[in-house]
């Protein structure tokens, strides 16, 4: 009679987690956020991005035509230390699993840059879900 009751329970509880083996180890979309500064020509700044639940990250720099001899893309640098990056400029990170991460790009703008804007996108992605922001760098002559 306990030999039922015990088996009855074990059953219980495999089924219970049964679904939850297959899961990814993500909880849910992964979110981000970004920089949005203002800078002036001859300046450098770093756009700081922070992604929750990547299991990938890149950045992608919108720049349009006008700014393309004004913006140099510098470098980059990421956090936690990724498992592996894709050979690229600017690279695209991966981790084995899901992670809060935080990148930084470095951009310099020419003394003439004129003023207007670029922009850079954030894409972050897990095993579930791909998300892809956009922010903006505005260029203001003093």
């Amino acid at each position: 009679m306990h030999r039922r009751t015990y088996l009855s329970a074990a059953i219980g509880v495999l089924t219970a987690t049964a679904g939850c083996l297959g899961r990814s180890s993500a909880s849910g979309p992964p979110t981000v956020s970004g920089d949005e500064p203002t800078v002036g020509p001859g300046q450098r700044v770093t756009l700081t991005a922070e992604a929750t639940d990547a299991t990938e990250f890149r950045f992608l720099p919108q720049v349009p035509e006008a700014y393309h001899e004004s913006v140099s893309l510098v470098e980059t640098d990421v956090s936690p230390t990724p498992s592996t990056q894709a050979d690229s400029f600017p690279p695209i990170w991966y981790w084995d699993r899901p992670r809060d991460v935080t990148g930084e790009l470095v951009v310099e703008v020419a003394s003439d840059a004129p003023d207007g804007e670029f922009g850079y996108d954030v894409s972050v992605a897990n095993e579930a879900d791909r998300v892809r922001e956009s922010f903006t760098v505005n260029v203001r002559v003093a």
